[in-house]
């Protein structure tokens, strides 16, 4: 039985609904570059600071220091929602140029009050869509002047990350490629990464477990991510295949029906609740939830032969931004869990996973 977890398999129609691409839109190889490119463009003469919340991937940090801006961080809460009221004084005191709101794990934040308080400072603001798949009759993701999205977190691309420039206050940026192709050592790991995980599905646990391993020591995108993307490059040509032959209204409507089977069964007692009612309007990365003993948890669920996610390595940049107010990112870092929602798995397989993860919290009591 193929492992019940988020990883990304090649899952082709060859007639598929068209992509719906925002106007306004330019698409970058990884978010990283786009962020980059945004940052290179930005007017000379500014200070050069960028505002980021406590609880911050490296996709967001790593380009504002190899752009040469100075970080500063706000406080979040350990349910991921922005203490308002130090985040406005932050703001009027520091006087950054960027300011970045992320949906994280495709939880919905208040992105028009955070995009107001930017305005309020003349900042621009920017929505990270990273964790987001919004339906195309949809609004969310646009009350930000700039909206950034990581097309590989929610399909089953090789690469991509588009940058929205959604506000007239924006409209004068002009963030471009360094490079008029992608990078074909980058593309060929993300494709070997699918190919193989595709591949170890077909296969019993023994021999599935052996192709990941291989599959990790022979590709491994995020070095070669990591060390490339300070030259900014277009997504790939095959990424645009791959989105031709996405059924992508398919895999967000997967998403949503998923978190809501979570969000109605999953024990409530157990589990510390990040979202209580998912969205309508978009698929999330997971579910998310927050566990005292996350390991334990970990260890049960492998055992059945699943998988959850855990965001927390190149997550956590406080203390080389100069960051030190108390706030929740500590226990978020400690204690968030977040179960699978692929559009690849069935009802099915999502309640034998809340199953699962129910068992264990009444052993655990």
């Amino acid at each position: 039985m193929p492992r019940l977890s988020n990883d990304r398999l090649l899952r082709l129609r060859w007639r598929a609904e068209r992509w719906p691409r925002r106007p306004g839109t330019i698409y970058f190889q990884s978010g990283r570059e786009a962020l980059l490119a945004l940052l290179r463009s930005m007017p000379d003469g500014g200070s050069k600071v960028i505002l980021l919340p406590s609880y911050v991937p490296e996709g967001l940090y790593a380009p504002a220091m190899a752009a040469g801006w100075q970080v500063k961080m706000y406080p979040i809460g350990a349910n991921l929602v922005p203490d308002w009221d130090a985040l406005a004084t932050l703001m009027a005191n520091c006087r950054p140029e960027l300011a970045v709101i992320i949906h994280y794990f495709g939880i919905s934040q208040d992105a028009t009050r955070f995009a107001e308080i930017c305005r309020a400072n003349d900042v621009l603001s920017i929505e990270d869509l990273a964790h987001v798949a919004p339906r195309s009759d949809s609004s969310f993701g646009t009350a930000a002047d700039l909206a950034l999205t990581s097309l590989p977190k929610m399909f089953d691309t090789t690469d991509g990350a588009g940058l929205s420039v959604l506000s007239s206050r924006a409209a004068g940026l002009k963030p471009c490629h360094d490079q008029p192709r992608s990078r074909l050592s980058y593309v060929v790991a993300q494709a070997g990464v699918l190919l193989l995980s595709t591949i170890a599905t077909l296969l019993p646990p023994v021999a599935a477990t052996f192709v990941s391993k291989v599959s990790g020591r022979l590709f491994r995108p995020y070095q070669i991510l990591m060390d490339g993307f300070v030259t900014v490059r277009p997504m790939s040509g095959l990424s645009y295949f791959l989105l031709r032959h996405t059924d992508w209204r398919f895999e967000i409507d997967r998403r949503i029906e998923l978190a809501r089977l979570y969000a109605e069964h999953l024990d409530r007692d157990a589990f510390g609740r990040l979202v209580s009612i998912p969205s309508a309007d978009h698929g999330m990365f997971g579910y998310p939830v927050m566990v005292t003993d996350r390991q334990s948890l970990i260890d049960y669920l492998t055992k059945k032969g699943i998988s959850g996610t855990i965001l927390a390595n190149g997550w956590d940049f406080r203390q080389e931004a100069g960051y030190t107010i108390e706030d929740g990112t500590e226990k978020v870092l400690a204690h968030h869990f977040i179960l699978p929602v692929a559009g690849r798995l069935s009802n099915s397989d999502v309640m034998q996973i809340i199953d699962a993860a129910n068992a264990w919290a009444g052993l655990s009591r």
